[in-house]
């Protein structure tokens, strides 16, 4: 019976029509312009500029010339006012409408399906404007390929298990600076089926998106059999970030 499973799925890579498809159109790859996130903030930088000479204004206007200024340290000082040092924590998450974490796969080289998971929480958290850490957790029942006979398949015990293994966690470590600027390796963990492997992640993350291209072993999870398909396979993330207030 199990044999039997097999072969079915293979039929479905094998037998659909196309034997490339795809769930990912171009469409969904476009990105958001960076450009138009700097220009709000520099846009608020001017707006701050032009209100704080009013503030002062203001204060000096309300002085008495009479009193002497206090020369004593403020015993308990606003740490949203300590300047350049201080950290301030930026969390955000995915818009869902315009991301997509996708995986593709294989059958040497000439069958190829992708597949994508519908429905994830992503998270990612900055600190002065530098990537500290994330989190994804994906429904692993969520999925979607170009064939519903395929889906069902991969979502059986043959492949994720999914009713007994919902979900699929991964969780950084450490973020560290990558090669290039704008890029950067997020090391963390993925725990699939009860088994948790290491993995160290290239991303792109800028002020409006986070790019993620990464080739996963399946079989590292158990997810299938060795040899029955290509055990690589090929993840795309794209996260338009949102953030969170």
């Amino acid at each position: 019976m199990k044999n039997l499973r097999l072969l079915l799925v293979l039929c479905a890579f094998v037998l659909l029509p196309a034997c490339k498809t795809t769930v990912i159109t171009e469409e969904d790859r476009e990105l958001p312009d960076d450009s138009v996130a700097v220009e709000e903030v520099e846009n608020s930088e001017e707006a701050e500029e032009t209100e704080e000479p009013m503030a002062k204004d203001e204060d000096n206007s309300k002085a008495d010339p009479a009193v002497e200024p206090d020369p004593s340290p403020d015993p308990d000082p606003d740490p949203q006012s300590e300047g350049e040092d201080n950290e301030i924590d930026v969390a955000y998450t995915a818009d869902m409408s315009q991301s997509f974490i996708a995986f593709t796969g294989t059958k040497g080289s000439a069958v190829s399906h992708e597949g994508k998971f519908t429905d994830y929480n992503f998270s990612l958290w900055k600190k002065n404007g530098v990537p500290v850490a994330t989190s994804i957790r994906i429904t692993i029942g969520s999925m979607v390929t170009d064939s519903d006979g395929l889906t069902k398949h991969l979502l059986n015990e043959d492949f994720f298990e999914s009713e007994t293994y919902p979900d699929a966690i991964f969780q950084s470590t450490s973020v560290e600076e990558g090669a290039s600027a704008g890029w950067y390796v997020i090391n963390g963990t993925l725990t699939m089926k009860d088994t948790t492997v290491p993995l160290a992640l290239n991303a792109q993350i800028t002020d409006t998106y986070v790019l993620i291209s990464h080739t996963l072993d399946r079989t590292a999870f158990n997810i299938g059999e060795p040899g029955k398909i290509d055990s690589e396979v090929p993840l795309e993330v794209k996260i338009v970030l949102k953030e969170i207030t």
